[in-house]
């Protein structure tokens, strides 16, 4: 993988904005590889809702971000309506996050972030449009990538340095059983899994799980038992040998 842009795919344009995103846009298609698979990526119509890319081999779908700044918390993305949609089909593409040095003209980071791992609780409503603008009454919608797990959060290319890629295939499929449960249950193992994220240890206790109710209960307004679910999910990725019990309210993960 050459980590350069193509320049050549420039020539033509004035504007620097189009120059770069001419560039960067050749690049993955060219250079970028699916995390599921190894193949390479085709461009989807412009007109395709949500997505920007398929992979030519599994037919992975990602919504591409490039920019030169770091990769912060939250990234704009498109229709609140159509990203809620998706979630809800259990159709959301992953997100391919690139960012590149705009004076070197190569790239720096690629995430790659399986839209498994993305939830409706991670989704902001954005305000509507004023009736005077274009598109009138468009409702947008943020992402809280900051909120994916660390296990959700795959990188090809990191400070500059390409990820092997056969370790970036190992630990997309290590998750995929997410693509197979309903959105509702994929959004309480996502929010749990962030939450022993944040404890930062091998080891942790129940009590200490039950220290993200209050946040957990803000996210799933409609559950009221949300101690009775944290223990559902700790089971349910203990089944998925992401967690052993270690004594009677005590966990470990299993890859730390």
């Amino acid at each position: 993988m050459n980590l350069r842009f193509d320049q050549s795919l420039a020539e033509g344009y004035k504007s620097p904005s189009q120059r770069i995103r001419r560039m960067s846009e050749g690049w993955f298609v060219e250079s970028a590889f699916c995390p599921a698979c190894g193949n390479l990526f085709r461009p989807l119509p412009t007109n395709t809702k949500v997505s920007d890319v398929a992979c030519r081999g599994c037919e992975e779908q990602f919504q591409v971000k490039a920019s030169s700044k770091t990769i912060g918390k939250r990234i704009l993305d498109g229709s609140y309506d159509s990203m809620m949609e998706h979630l809800q089909e259990n159709q959301s593409p992953g997100l391919m996050l690139m960012t590149y040095d705009s004076n070197a003209l190569a790239v720096n980071n690629l995430l790659a972030i399986p839209g498994h791992f993305v939830t409706a609780s991670m989704i902001d409503k954005r305000r509507a449009l004023s009736d005077k603008a274009q598109r009138r009454k468009y409702v947008g919608c943020m992402i809280r990538v900051g909120d994916v797990p660390q296990s959700g959060r795959i990188y090809l290319v990191k400070n500059g340095s390409i990820i092997n890629k056969r370790n970036v295939m190992y630990l997309w499929n290590q998750n995929a059983f997410l693509k197979d449960i309903s959105a509702e249950s994929r959004g309480w193992i996502v929010d749990v899994w962030r939450c022993i994220d944040r404890l930062q240890k091998k080891e942790f206790t129940l009590d200490e799980a039950y220290q993200f109710e209050d946040e957990l209960k803000m996210r799933h307004p409609r559950n009221r038992f949300v101690r009775d679910k944290i223990r559902q999910v700790l089971q349910q990725l203990r089944d998925k040998d992401k967690l052993e019990f270690v004594a009677r309210g005590k966990y470990r993960l299993v890859r730390w």
